[in-house]
């Protein structure tokens, strides 16, 4: 059986369809379906040029409300012994882009047990299914119509990120070039007096080899070798998410500050994130059932470690670079209720040499920061390009080292940052690049009190 679009397209369709039927049930009051099998089923979903869905008249016509009677009755008994679903097939075109994006979702597996509509009647289920790029999903637990309730295990891995760019290409200036996404856990989902209730529990989501350039540019700008999301539970009636860890190593990031003075990744991500969330804003949604009360979210736990960034000022004649190296960085209890602060420490290297560390507490809501702060060591021939701008003179040595307290806070309109603590210079040597010798030395200069 196919089942043909207006336009001609195939729609959906199926081989073979059984279904073993007992009619000694009628005698129990509940039709019982000893089997169903259904051999290469196939359905195809259609996003068009103007977002709608090929199946959007179906949605609208079962979305109606259908009159009823004041007296209410119980649903028609009926027990579904076994369903099973075999060598299914689910097509995905995406025809909102210049070019189609085109995804099939097969080999697709479904079983189900001991499904009924008699009251508080629970079966279980199965679902497996491979991506068009080889990723697998799975499903299992148990499911009741009466209430309708469905909780178990999710779990999908080997997701290729680049066949996700693929769906928002026209609309971002960045490209994903690689990296996999993995996703494992538990959840639940109840309608209780026409409300849903859903939960996630014990998720965990894996980030591995992520790599990200400008669009049409083969130099990687974000390399994320592993990241990982564990012990993550979510709330929708409480609208909480609770986070164990946050886990990631050896990333780099490579970045440069403009001639107009913006960082690169920020003109390449920023417009681009702010152009997707205006786009899902403007698209038509339900009220939310829980309007009167924000998302909070709270991770227990962030380590990153040895991460690196190398930054280049190009708003200089000669270009300044620096490179950090060695970045370690562990938050605890960051969480945007009101007030609550967690407690963050920073360490990293500045071109190989001298360190910078920081710890303290930091806060959301409202955005804060209250730091000690470290400089150990600062090569001062990483700021040459600047004294180039001023005089014609080369350091030849030299160090800043510096101690104090950073104390921050983001007020609406008029955020401010206060510095308190000492610096020091030390082995300052400067050159005159006219002259051979030396024209300004200094062994140590320091200065305390400052504010």
């Amino acid at each position: 059986l196919i089942v043909y679009e207006t336009n001609g397209e195939p729609f959906a369709g199926f081989e073979e369809l059984f279904i073993d039927a007992q009619l000694s049930s009628l005698v129990k009051w509940a039709v019982t379906l000893k089997e169903i099998r259904l051999l290469a089923p196939f359905g195809v979903l259609r996003l068009l040029p103007d977002k709608k869905l090929n199946i959007d008249d179906i949605l609208t016509k079962f979305s109606q409300p259908k009159q009823t009677d004041d007296k209410k009755t119980g649903l028609f008994p009926v027990i579904i012994s076994k369903l099973q679903i075999e060598d299914g097939k689910i097509t995905v075109e995406d025809n909102t882009s210049s070019e189609p994006v085109k995804e099939t979702f097969s080999p697709i597996t479904f079983t189900l047990e001991n499904l009924s509509t008699l009251k508080e009647r629970q079966g279980v289920y199965k679902f497996a299914g491979v991506g068009s790029s080889g990723g697998q999903y799975q499903l299992e637990g148990q499911v009741s119509v009466n209430p309708v309730r469905v909780q178990g295990s999710y779990s999908a891995t080997g997701i290729i990120l680049g066949q996700i760019w693929q769906h928002i290409k026209d609309q971002v200036s960045f490209q994903i070039t690689d990296g996999t996404l993995g996703a494992f856990g538990n959840y639940s989902l109840e309608f209780t007096d026409g409300t849903l209730n859903a939960k996630l529990q014990n998720g965990d989501f894996e980030l591995k080899d992520f790599q990200l350039t400008e669009k049409g540019d083969a130099t990687v700008l974000i390399s994320v070798p592993s990241l990982a999301v564990k012990g993550v539970d979510a709330d929708l009636k409480s609208k909480e998410i609770m986070i164990d860890q946050v886990n990631s190593a050896d990333a780099r990031i490579l970045s440069w500050l403009t001639p107009d003075g913006t960082f690169k990744l920020q003109s390449l991500l920023l417009p681009d994130l702010q152009k997707l969330s205006d786009n899902e804003k403007s698209e038509p949604r339900e009220p939310d059932a829980f309007p009167s009360r924000p998302w909070y979210m709270t991770v227990n736990k962030v380590a990153l470690t040895g991460w690196g960034a190398s930054i280049e000022d190009r708003t200089l004649p000669k270009p300044a670079q620096f490179t950090f190296s060695d970045i370690t960085l562990t938050i605890d209890k960051l969480s945007n209720k009101k007030n609550a602060q967690a407690d963050a420490a920073l360490a990293l290297r500045i071109n190989q040499a001298g360190t910078v560390r920081m710890n303290g507490a930091t806060g959301i809501d409202p955005l804060m920061a209250d730091l000690s702060v470290a400089l150990d060591k600062i090569a001062l021939k990483s700021f040459q390009a600047y004294l180039d701008t001023a005089v014609n003179a080369q350091i030849d040595s030299g160090t800043i080292s510096s101690k104090g307290r950073i104390l921050y806070q983001g007020k609406a309109g008029t955020p401010q940052i206060r510095f308190k603590g000492e610096l020091s210079l030390d082995g300052l040597g400067l050159n005159d690049r006219l002259k051979p010798q030396d024209f300004v030395t200094l062994e140590q200069l320091k200065t305390s009190g400052i504010e």
